[in-house]
């Protein structure tokens, strides 16, 4: 295919899914698929190849726990960080060891922690508790509609760090409440979409310069090309995509 654009792309493939789904299975596969970029991908996700068959996505409390006496959270604010938490919904009456091991599941790919905060019997149990104020408990309840049996998870962190914690928590709680009936997904459902605008660069502080975050013949969004010089870090990839 000579002198394609994006929409070629999209356009090809999606029919040729389209096309096999339906051959194969006898499913009508709706197009065109859902776009969702990079940037909101991670933030909702926590991963670039979102399964978005179910809930419990990240949601932000930065800016809820910037002055916070909760010094992980308000120290991680500080240097240009994040807070994430995500609920997992009925799982605060899992087996005691549970957090236990989310938490070692989490330090193996980085995290320095887990915390969490467990609604049992009405209260929220957790060592962290004490260091929220009232305003900060009437935001997470909002925000994630805390009710009795949920688990919140937290992770404090820079933005990519703190969002890919959370992302693998998230697909590790969705299989273990699969496996006990908990989670209920068709085995006919397929939600396709596509994953764009990734970053072109990322930055290497060890050797202080920027490389190609995919490799060095992905071309950039047209509109970016000026942000090669002033901010790299904002360019985005315009031939990089998943689904």
């Amino acid at each position: 295919m000579s002198f394609i654009e994006r929409e070629d792309i999209y356009s090809l493939i999606e029919g040729l899914l389209k096309r096999i789904w339906k051959a194969a299975l006898n499913i009508d596969i709706p197009t065109p698929f859902k776009r969702l970029c990079f940037e909101e991908a991670l933030s909702r996700y926590g991963i670039d190849k979102p399964d978005t068959r179910f809930g419990m996505e990240l949601v932000d409390f930065t800016e809820e726990f910037r002055g916070s006496k909760f010094k992980i959270f308000s120290g991680a604010v500080a240097n240009q960080g994040v807070v994430k938490a995500i609920n997992v919904k009925g799982f605060a009456c899992r087996h005691a060891g549970q957090v236990d091991t989310m938490t070692e599941y989490a330090k193996s790919f980085g995290a320095k922690g887990l915390a969490f905060i467990k609604v049992e019997g009405g209260e929220w149990k957790s060592p962290i508790v004490r260091f929220f104020s009232d305003a900060e408990k009437a935001a997470l309840t909002s925000k994630l509609g805390i009710e009795e049996g949920d688990l919140i998870l937290f992770a404090a962190d820079q933005w990519l760090t703190a969002c890919e914690i959370l992302g693998k928590i998230r697909l590790y709680c969705a299989e273990v409440l699969r496996g006990q009936g908990k989670l209920s997904i068709p085995a006919d459902r397929f939600d396709f979409l596509w994953v764009v605008e990734f970053p072109l660069l990322s930055f290497d502080k060890e050797q202080n310069r920027w490389y190609s975050s995919h490799h060095p013949f992905t071309a950039p969004v047209a509109e970016d090309i000026p942000m090669l010089k002033t901010d790299p870090r904002r360019s985005a990839a315009s031939t990089t995509m998943s689904w």
